[in-house]
């Protein structure tokens, strides 16, 4: 793990534990009661605006309470998504490049292997999900729409990268 990733993990830590070093306005997210309650499962759901585009949130809490208090945690990591997003796609180019230029180029167009930085460039943020244990799954797209995802656990950093 790196510098910029601890400073991440140090960071998501604080918000757990209910010592974010965030502000109290929300100015990055919607307002709470944009959230909607889903009574069949347990999380509250709503969108932020970064860069130009809506980033679908999902907060799992056991009810209201639980899912504001988790708001603050949420606006530290919105506060530092630049650096975080940064961190998650080069995370995702030193994980999953040999296994994309490998089995996912296409052949018959004849593609070039991408470098790290072209297969970073092509990430793009779609969703966070918070989880109980002081877990960030991020989810991702590319240019052709195929899914990645990569989780940011406060005691191990970057994990369980994934695509499709």
């Amino acid at each position: 793990m790196h510098y910029d990733e601890q400073y991440m993990v140090n960071m998501l830590s604080e918000a757990y534990a209910g010592q974010p070093k965030a502000r109290q306005s929300l100015q990055n997210i919607e307002p709470l009661h944009a959230f909607y309650d889903h009574a069949e499962e347990p999380y509250y759901a709503g969108d932020a605006e970064w860069h130009g585009n809506r980033i679908h949130i999902m907060l799992h809490a056991g009810d209201r309470e639980e899912a504001e208090s988790m708001l603050p945690g949420v606006e530290q990591l919105l506060d530092n998504l630049n650096t975080l997003d940064e961190q998650a796609r080069q995370s995702f180019a030193a994980e999953l490049l040999d296994i994309w230029n490998e089995h996912w180029l296409d052949e018959y167009l004849q593609e070039e292997p991408y470098t790290a930085a072209q297969f970073a460039s092509h990430l793009k943020l779609r969703e966070l999900e918070w989880e109980q244990d002081r877990q960030v799954c991020m989810y991702y797209s590319n240019t052709a729409d195929l899914s990645f995802s990569v989780s940011l656990h406060a005691d191990h950093g970057f994990h369980s990268h994934q695509i499709g």
